[in-house]
């Protein structure tokens, strides 16, 4: 019977609508840096993702120039600050997109796309597919 009760619970689990992408921790546990500055930088934009975090904010955080930090970041992620910082959102974005009701331009929104064709491009160039087949695909990708 208690074997029984597993399957049941199991199979629920199975066909719940509701599929989460990843813990909270999620960009948290995925990325590891060997400096203590990058680590630092990740977790702040993590943090803040909602809100515009500047290049000037950024680089503060770390005691560097705009220059220092720009090289600096580009040396030890492989990308642009601001390709970065929207990784982080469009990876948010898929979460809210896989979890919640919320209508896709509300999602551009509340991850700080202040404008929605921009939030469907990059949503598109970052993942291959546009938020709408992202959604309709039950976020499989």
């Amino acid at each position: 019977e208690r074997l029984l009760g597993l399957i049941r619970i199991l199979d629920m689990i199975n066909s719940s609508p509701n599929k989460t992408l990843a813990s909270e921790d999620y960009l948290e546990e995925k990325v590891f840096f060997k400096s203590r500055r990058m680590t630092r930088i990740h977790h702040h934009l993590v943090e803040n993702y909602r809100r515009d975090v500047s290049l000037d904010e950024a680089a503060g955080l770390v005691n560097m120039t705009r220059t220092s930090f720009c090289r600096f970041f580009k040396n030890q992620t492989g990308s642009t600050y601001t390709y970065y910082l929207n990784r982080i959102r469009i990876d948010f974005a898929q979460r809210l997109l896989q979890n919640t009701e919320m209508q896709i331009k509300v999602v551009g929104y509340d991850c700080v796309f202040i404008s929605i064709p921009y939030f469907h491009q990059t949503f598109k160039r970052m993942t291959g597919i546009s938020p709408r087949q992202f959604w309709l695909s039950g976020g499989s990708r």
